[in-house]
């Protein structure tokens, strides 16, 4: 399974999250940068699967909280397709963020500064990466 990371213009927050998950994710799970419009578009199935990268560790903290773990004995990338129909399903049942909470400013626009979006993109990353080993 591979993990698909895009932001707008692909030149800052897609590059470095996609970074930081390759070494939180660590073997068995690819993970590239790309457009997610023109994914989804592809594939529109794959709407249940996207997520903003706040968004899925906002989701992944709240299943913690509630003491959801993956079964054992699954192979990285069988874990990750289970984590991921687990944070979907949990969209309809974690309190509900402000939309802007889930998003992260994009640098190469002017909408924060690097200093600023680099410490949410690497959090959010570390989230993940402990929740889905």
């Amino acid at each position: 399974m591979s993990v698909l990371v895009v932001c707008t213009a692909n030149v800052c927050r897609s590059p470095l999250a996609a970074r930081l998950l390759t070494a939180e994710l660590g073997p068995g799970v690819d993970v590239v940068s790309e457009h997610r419009s023109a994914a989804v578009g592809l594939v529109p199935v794959a709407q249940r699967k996207a997520f903003t990268l706040l968004q899925a560790a906002r989701l992944a903290v709240w299943l913690a909280k509630h003491g959801v773990t993956a079964p054992a004995g699954l192979e990285p990338r069988e874990r990750l397709a289970w984590w991921v129909d687990e944070l979907d399903a949990a969209r309809g049942d974690a309190p509900r963020a402000d939309p802007a909470d889930d998003d992260v400013p994009d640098p190469h626009d002017g909408g924060a500064p690097h200093e600023v979006v680099l410490p949410w993109l690497s959090d959010a990353a570390a989230v993940l990466g402990s929740v889905l080993r």
